[in-house]
This record gives C-alpha cells, sequence and structure tokens, in this order.
C-alpha cells in the first residue's frame, strides 16, 4: 500500500469512528422513575405521558392455577394445574396508560391492539422521594403478587434487588437540509 492509500485508509476510518462515536453519545439515557421527575416536568408544563417505561431487570409473572376434584371421603380424584408464564424483558418498553405519581402508574408492555383496553402493571412509590416498584397485593401463601389483567400472577426475578420502574423521553429530531444554488 502506498502513502496515499494508507492517508486515505486512515481518512476513512476516522470518519467511520467520529460517526459511530457521534450515534453513541446521541443515544437517550434511561433514569429512574420518581415522583421528583414529574415535579421538574409539571414546572415546565409537561408530563410523563410521552414516556417510554421499562423495568430494572428481567422480571418473569407466573400465574399457577390449581383446579382439584374431591369425592366426599376427601379422596382426589383428579388435579389439573394450569402454569402462564409471562417474560418481561428490562428492554421491553411500555407506556403509560392511566394513573399518576400520587396514586400509582398504570403501564402496558404489550402491543394495545390486542384488546380495546391493554391489561397493565400497577407501579408506585414505597418511600418519600423514592423509586416506583410493582404494587403487591395481600396473599394468604405467597408474596410478590400482582394483578394483572384482572388475574393474580407471582412476581420473581434474579438477583437481590426488587424490579423497579425507569423511563426514558422520547425525542422526535428533525432535520431539513436545501441546497444554496446561488446567483447569477
Amino acid at each position: 500500500m502506498n502513502k496515499k492509500g494508507l492517508l486515505y485508509f486512515f481518512a476513512a476510518f476516522s470518519v467511520i469512528s467520529l460517526t459511530l462515536l457521534g450515534l453513541g453519545c446521541a443515544s437517550i439515557p434511561i433514569k429512574d422513575m420518581t415522583k421528583e421527575v414529574d415535579r421538574d416536568l409539571r414546572r415546565h408544563n409537561r408530563s410523563i405521558d410521552g414516556f417510554r417505561f421499562l423495568v430494572s431487570t428481567n422480571v418473569t409473572l407466573t400465574l399457577v392455577e390449581r383446579d382439584i376434584d374431591i369425592t366426599g371421603r376427601g379422596t382426589t380424584v383428579h388435579e389439573t394445574i394450569v402454569r402462564n408464564v409471562i417474560h418481561l424483558n428490562a428492554n421491553t418498553t411500555g407506556r403509560l396508560l392511566s394513573g399518576d405519581v400520587d396514586s400509582g402508574l398504570n403501564v402496558f408492555f404489550e402491543n394495545p391492539d390486542r384488546a380495546p383496553i391493554p391489561p397493565t402493571l400497577t407501579f408506585i412509590e414505597k418511600s418519600a422521594g423514592g423509586r416506583f416498584y410493582f404494587k403487591y397485593e395481600n396473599h394468604p401463601t405467597l408474596a410478590n403478587i400482582v394483578n394483572y389483567n384482572g388475574v393474580q400472577y407471582q412476581v420473581t426475578w434474579r438477583g437481590n434487588e426488587e424490579p423497579y420502574l425507569r423511563y426514558q423521553e422520547t425525542q422526535t429530531v428533525r432535520t431539513n437540509t436545501r441546497t444554496m444554488r446561488g446567483v447569477n
């Protein structure tokens, strides 16, 4: 390779590297959802309605229903176990359907075209100034039970930290380009 070819190679490599670096820097950051975020937006006459919401870690919702047929003497004749498992990945985005930061945020993660009213998960603030976590329901024997589409599911995740709600603002960037022809 001669000097001129080497110079073109380094110039092309530099342009590609700077372009990729610029694309990486232009990504929209994902942040923790708190009441302070909502307050800051309201001060500027904005709302969280346009946000994309995510959970902090991969989550599994599991429904376990048992239907047991028992005779008069207590003998089990037939047992049917139905398992319904829903995986919610940390990179799955959702949208706010209803609610507010005081009563709870109802976020849907499934395509709204599947049902007239998409099923939602509710997130509430556990402590003042803190993050938003799943709103759990009381259950006599199980922990971490949420209501999803009118049915109770148990929430499980890997790791020690309980999943919480995160957000990403949506941005639209428009570029108008024109060429000036000059004067004759």
